[in-house]
């Protein structure tokens, strides 16, 4: 890793728990291409746990480091001589040797080099972007091991409020360790068609009277299994109407994809619902949808929201999932309570029967574009590059 831009005590490390094309890892790297944009004397380093889609962008932003990963060998020499852990030590020296100003870690999966950093260098700042809520910390990192790395932290930047009482509630975090800076997107000025398209979901949405769109990683979290209740909870309603709902996301190896078109299959309603794997340019699959439906259990503040937003579409949520309730509102979507899928399935089943539903959503979309402005990460690098500089008050 190279330090010949800057004196040593003046770099920045951004720790991301990898490189994947999913909502943390794209928001830092968004932050990061508009921090070198626009403020070229800021120099820094990225360090990765792991690899995925985005590694080459990631790496033509800053010097970027991606641990080691711990084989089969690895283990057994550590266990059997007491050998030390490979991916340990070269976090050790990547942030010994270069001592760091400022070592932020994004999302909790990071908390752990944070302690680490913070051990070796205590005079850096450490700061903990956190984009989880309650149930995410548990599932993906463990209660006690973000527990164990909090004394470590010196700040804690919260995605939302939801996210900033959770930690405040939960994890006991003094109030004024903790500020909120909500999610901020690049502002679409020109959607670009992908190279490889869905012809038939683009034909079924063109003959469809009313289009929903989800999207996000598959799995319990982001709700898919919620998503494909409101598909059959409006077919069994409006069997005759003309509709169509499909998700962007997931890919066909993974064995969520799998179960989620096998419920699809199973309830009748494949020709209701379309699946799309993972796409490098999401936003043009989005902007063929009327609504935007945000299915989540938990979800922090997803940038999904904002994009589609941005797009003019309206979106329907759940109350009490998450940050989103900060964003939308009657005017600009619809807020569900948790898993009331009785007014779920009246919102869209009124939307499809009202001849005047384009004007509906399109009232809606325009005060979702509005409202989004804020949130353009041109704007929004000001507030980020503050953190950096220790403007925490």
């Amino acid at each position: 890793m190279s330090s010949n831009q800057m004196p040593s005590n003046k770099r920045i490390l951004f720790i991301s728990h990898n490189a994947s094309r999913t909502g943390a890892p794209i928001v830092l790297m968004h932050h990061l291409a508009a921090l070198k944009r626009l403020y070229p004397d800021v120099v820094f380093d990225i360090l990765l746990k792991d690899g995925g889609d985005l590694l080459n962008k990631f790496m033509a932003l800053a010097p970027t480091s991606v641990l080691p990963k711990l084989t089969v060998i690895d283990r057994l020499a550590k266990r059997i001589f007491k050998r030390s852990d490979p991916a340990l030590q070269t976090v050790k020296r990547i942030i010994g040797n270069a001592k760091y100003k400022v070592i932020y870690g994004n999302t909790v999966l990071t908390a752990d080099l944070l302690a680490i950093a913070k051990q070796s260098n205590p005079n850096a700042t450490t700061i903990c972007h956190v984009h989880e809520l309650e149930f995410a910390i548990k599932q993906i990192f463990g209660e006690k091991h973000f527990a164990d790395a909090i004394p470590f932290i010196d700040h804690f930047v919260a995605t939302s409020n939801a996210v900033k009482d959770m930690l405040i509630t939960v994890y006991k975090i003094p109030e004024n360790r903790i500020y909120v800076y909500h999610g901020h997107i690049p502002m679409p000025d020109n959607i670009n068609t992908p190279v490889k398209i869905n012809n038939d979901l683009i034909d079924s949405l063109k003959k469809s009277n009313l289009n929903i769109c989800g999207s996000g990683a598959i799995g319990w979290t982001k709700g898919i299994d919620l998503f494909i209740q409101a598909a059959h909870a409006l077919h069994q309603s409006n069997p005759n109407d003309n509709f169509h709902f499909y998700w962007i996301g997931g890919s066909k190896s993974d064995i969520e994809y799998e179960k989620a078109i096998y419920d699809i299959r199973k309830a009748g309603i494949a020709h209701r619902v379309t699946m799309v794997e993972n796409n490098p340019d999401p936003q043009y699959y989005m902007q063929l949808c009327d609504i935007f439906f945000l299915s989540s259990r938990e979800d922090s503040f997803p940038l999904v929201c904002l994009e589609a937003a941005a797009l003019g579409k309206p979106i329907i949520c759940f109350a009490g999932s998450g940050g989103m309730v900060e964003f939308v509102d009657d005017d600009n979507g619809w807020l569900i309570n948790y898993f009331d899928f009785i007014k779920l399935n009246n919102v869209l089943k009124n939307l499809l029967e009202d001849s005047n539903r384009q004007e509906v959503i399109l009232k809606k979309g325009l005060v979702a574009k509005s409202k989004v402005a804020p949130y353009d990460i041109e704007k929004g690098i000001i507030e980020f590059k503050s953190y950096l500089d220790g403007k925490f008050n």
